[in-house]
């Protein structure tokens, strides 16, 4: 089932229908399985994914944004594009634990998207995230816009200070 028409059927008929869809479907065909399945406490919406094959590796990379109070990006690879496995990186702690699969995280985030350069003048930047920023609170002062995130492997990721668009 392509990720793209999971996320449109979620946004456009509500999370639970998406769920309901899949299932129907799986019960009839028995060929449909979730993607992604829930997991390492999440709480929200899956939307936004983005996957693609390294052509270095062969392994496939997805990023989904992950909503609720907070929104953050997520990361999941497989090796055949079709079992995804959620990897235990640590690398972001929220409320004092140790987040599994989170990559970026930045408060009033919304949007994420990644593109990979295949021939990049800095390898740092192979990687590269546009994110919208509500720009709340302390950083109302930098306006909401358009923000830049740069990373060498697709995991560990570099914000660019300022903003890039302004809206």
């Amino acid at each position: 089932m392509n990720i793209q028409l999971v996320d449109f059927i979620a946004v456009a008929f509500g999370h639970e229908f998406a769920h309901f869809f899949l299932e129907f479907l799986n019960s009839y065909f028995g060929v449909f399985h979730p993607i992604l399945a829930y997991g390492h406490g999440h709480a929200g919406d899956f939307s936004g994914a983005r996957e693609i094959r390294d052509p270095a590796t062969g392994r496939y990379q997805m990023w989904y944004q992950v909503g609720g109070n907070d929104c953050v990006v997520c990361y999941a690879e497989s090796a055949d594009g079709l079992t995804w496995t959620k990897p235990d990186l640590g690398l972001i702690t929220r409320k004092g634990i140790a987040e599994p699969n989170i990559v970026f995280a930045s408060p009033d985030h919304y949007g994420a998207s990644v593109v990979v350069d295949e021939q990049p003048r800095d390898p740092a930047r192979r990687y590269k995230m546009a994110y919208y920023d509500w720009a709340i609170g302390d950083r109302a002062r930098d306006g909401a816009g358009t923000h830049f995130a740069f990373s060498p492997d697709g995991i560990h990721w570099t914000k660019q200070g300022g903003l890039a668009i302004k809206t």
